[in-house]
């Protein structure tokens, strides 16, 4: 799986770990499900700290698609909500 982070490039994750991506992802889901900025702010330093740790980077001439992109760790929650309704 190629998992892309917003202004921090890509990363290739072993197909193990997406069970453990899954449960860090619905934690993410959740948070902005319910409007928590401070639960935001812990899940996506998690799904981001998960990936970067446990995927290897990928080359930047790489232009294949992304399986998931994650915004950049700077990111708000409100940021995020504002992405997400710009995409459909």
């Amino acid at each position: 799986m190629i998992i892309r982070i917003l202004g921090q490039g890509k990363y290739k994750l072993d197909d193990s770990k997406n069970k453990a991506l899954e449960d860090l992802d619905s934690k993410l889901t959740s948070a902005v499900d319910s409007n928590d900025e401070a639960a935001f702010r812990a899940a996506l330093d998690n799904i981001i700290g998960f990936v970067k740790s446990e995927g290897t980077t990928v080359d930047s001439d790489h232009f294949g698609p992304s399986d998931l992109t994650l915004p950049h760790s700077d990111s708000t929650l409100q940021e995020l909500k504002e992405l997400l309704s710009q995409e459909g």
